[in-house]
């Protein structure tokens, strides 16, 4: 399904170089930065935003339900990473406190 979607592309040279970008500078994003900062999360959340309003530019797609597709999970992408994001940021700011699991012996 992805190989046919993606021989269905307008641009399949964009379209791959955009993605690759994407995926390397997440893995930049693991790397260069603190685990679980602000700085971190927020710096992934802006790379998948901008991917977002790429793929809202020049819709890369012939067929419109790939095009959903995509928007859908670069959108799903971006809420999960902008929730994780103020999440920390309530962490950070003592404004909720979260216990250690009772599960999990230390």
């Amino acid at each position: 399904m992805v190989c046919n979607a993606f021989a269905h592309s307008r641009s399949p040279t964009f379209n791959s170089f955009t993605r690759t970008l994407q995926k390397l500078f997440l893995w930049a994003t693991l790397v260069f930065f603190l685990r679980g900062s602000l700085l971190q999360i927020g710096s992934a959340v802006l790379l998948t935003v901008i991917r977002l309003v790429l793929h809202a530019h020049f819709e890369p797609y012939k067929d419109p339900v790939d095009n959903l597709f995509e928007y859908l999970t670069l959108t799903i992408s971006a809420l999960t990473g902008l929730s994780g994001l103020l999440l920390q940021v309530m962490i950070s700011t003592n404004y909720v406190t979260v216990e250690p699991a009772l599960w999990i012996k230390n």
